[in-house]
């Protein structure tokens, strides 16, 4: 055994009858879907008997037929699914910038006391769109959103995500404590 304190995965698909697609697909957000994903979460997790957290992915097309914003689906997966949230930063503010909403008005809609872990990565501006790459410093917008949003988790653990255009040790040390900075101030304003 490993000895995890839990276990994450996207809120996303990939995959059809014959075919594995090798990127996270939103799903449509209804009512309907989220019962039936959080019913099939609250199977994973009493099988898994540690809690599960679902991460918010970064979309670049969303489905006609949604019926509610990102952070309410999110939102009515988690509760109903009674599971935490592995809390992208990175991906709200890419999907905001794709769809054109305020990533606040996702970060103060949803159950921060949920949040068990926050994930900040670099990610690739087009101009038209952004897109989710992990192979670059996390971007200033993103560690403003931050700031705001960790206090308001009640010191949940942060990660750093980078998957290509590695740098070195000491480089990738520096971009991490980053995050001890925001950490630290809102440490000593307790």
């Amino acid at each position: 055994k490993t000895k995890t304190p839990w276990i994450s995965d996207h809120l996303s698909w990939g995959r059809l009858e014959g075919a594995h697609y090798h990127h996270l697909i939103p799903l449509p957000h209804r009512s309907d879907v989220a019962d039936y994903v959080a019913e099939r979460l609250r199977i994973v997790q009493d099988f898994l008997e540690i809690p599960f957290a679902l991460e918010n992915i970064a979309s670049v097309a969303s489905f006609a037929n949604n019926e509610m914003s990102e952070w309410e689906f999110y939102s009515q997966v988690v509760e109903k699914g009674g599971v935490q949230m592995m809390l992208d930063i990175n991906n709200v503010y890419i999907s905001s910038r794709n769809h054109g909403f305020d990533p606040l008005d996702f970060l103060q809609q949803i159950p921060l006391d949920k949040v068990i872990q926050i994930h900040l990565a670099g990610h690739t501006d087009l101009g038209a769109y952004c897109l989710d790459t992990h192979d670059c410093p996390v971007k200033d917008e993103v560690w403003k959103l931050y700031e705001k949003i960790y206090p308001l988790t009640h010191g949940a653990s942060t990660l750093l995500e980078w998957d290509d255009h590695f740098l070195s040790f000491e480089q990738t040390c520096k971009e991490a404590m980053k995050a001890k900075t925001f950490q630290s101030a809102f440490e000593v304003s307790l």
